[in-house]
């Protein structure tokens, strides 16, 4: 098991490298003979360790105040959606995933918690939600030992509470979400699961109708979610929604939606792997273009890495390049997105890395593959 979560780091941490451009890394792997190269995963480890460090302590460094909250932090706009929210999220994942709550000199958790309150203030919902309610589960699901709960004031607590609340953007009485895209069902039900494990949400009735009304369309037998019923549009987002439903499944305790949706996974991971391009890009067409197309791949190791049921080729094959010719060095993205994104994938990086961390810390050579191998 270890050696096959060695594997899944090292295809996360070279399309991480990749992406995010580590100094003279793109200009290298366009004339790098990839048929030999040889990654020793605990030196990439460290690589990735070290370039989250200072990243995200950059980006730390640069705000000097958030009473107001700075319009530009390392030039880019903090204006879009779900800004501060990603940004909660990043910085508790890379505390969880360093073992420190401090950053650049500075003690996250106080940050994360006005960062939350900004998000509310601002309005923000869904995917904002969501990496508010992460961000509060990396200190643990127990809130009576949770650092950033227990930071609270009793009002702000009541705050951090409504923005948790899946409530902004689904009505549980009609079933429909705000004017959103069917995958924002899966959203809301992993941030009501995480919820109720954290016992904002002691409603036991109204989570798992919830996930029923989340899952319809994997439990009605489809294998690939529409996202815009009745119309038809399909892309990223329905592995995305696959994998959000079963999370939030698992999480739950909900054996009989995991078993439901598992013949959609195993189908979805095939197509997948198909399509996956040697550039890194998990799905090129619609609104899959972009830095999203690299998040998502790194997304999706981690989840078959955990749960190796879904793997949709054998071990060997995941040693595969990810940016063999420097692909993928700079970020195309909507300019009030930018600082989102970034925060997005870093915390992205964070994250898969602390689902793979006992593989990362295994000292195992291997040769990548020259290319896209299918073995189905």
């Amino acid at each position: 098991m270890r050696a096959k979560k060695a594997a899944i780091v090292r295809i996360i941490g070279l399309g991480a490298v990749g992406l995010l451009g580590v100094p003279g890394f793109c200009a290298a792997q366009a004339t790098a003979d990839s048929a030999s190269m040889m990654i020793n995963t605990a030196d990439l480890d460290q690589d990735v360790r070290q370039f989250l460090s200072r990243e995200i302590a950059a980006h730390v460094t640069d705000i000097n105040s958030l009473d107001p909250p700075p319009d530009r932090v390392v030039g880019a706009l903090t204006t879009g959606e779900f800004s501060w929210g990603t940004f909660t999220r990043t910085l508790a994942a890379y505390s969880d995933f360093a073992g420190t709550q401090t950053l650049a000199g500075r003690d996250v958790v106080p940050m994360i918690a006005k960062m939350g309150l900004i998000e509310l203030r601002q309005g923000g919902k869904a995917w904002a939600q969501l990496y508010a309610t992460l961000a509060l589960q990396h200190f643990g699901t127990d809130l009576n030992h949770n650092a950033l709960w227990l930071s609270l004031s009793p009002a702000e607590k009541v705050a951090w509470k409504s923005l948790l609340d899946p409530g902004r953007f689904y009505d549980p009485k009609t079933h429909r979400l705000d004017h959103l895209p069917e995958n924002y069902f899966g959203v809301a039900a992993r941030i009501a699961a995480i919820d109720f494990q954290m016992g904002l949400i002691t409603d036991r009735a109204y989570l798992d109708d919830l996930l029923d009304r989340a899952a319809q369309q994997f439990t009605s037998g489809a294998l690939f979610a529409d996202d815009a019923l009745p119309t038809g549009r399909y892309d990223r987002y329905s592995n995305e929604y696959a994998r959000a439903i079963y999370d939030a499944a698992a999480t739950a305790g909900r054996a009989d939606i995991t078993k439901a949706i598992a013949p959609s996974l195993k189908e979805q991971m095939r197509l997948w792997w198909d399509l996956l391009s040697p550039d890194g890009y998990g799905y090129s067409w619609g609104r899959s273009l972009g830095a999203i197309s690299f998040m998502d791949t790194m997304e999706i190791a981690a989840f078959v890495g955990e749960h190796p049921e879904f793997r949709p080729a054998p071990p060997l094959n995941w040693l595969r390049p990810i940016t063999p010719h420097g692909a993928g060095c700079a970020m195309i993205s909507r300019t009030k997105r930018i600082f989102s994104r970034f925060l997005r994938l870093a915390g992205e990086i964070t994250a898969t890395s602390l689902r793979n961390a006992n593989g990362s810390k295994r000292p195992r050579f291997s040769r990548r593959s020259p290319g896209p191998t299918k073995s189905l």
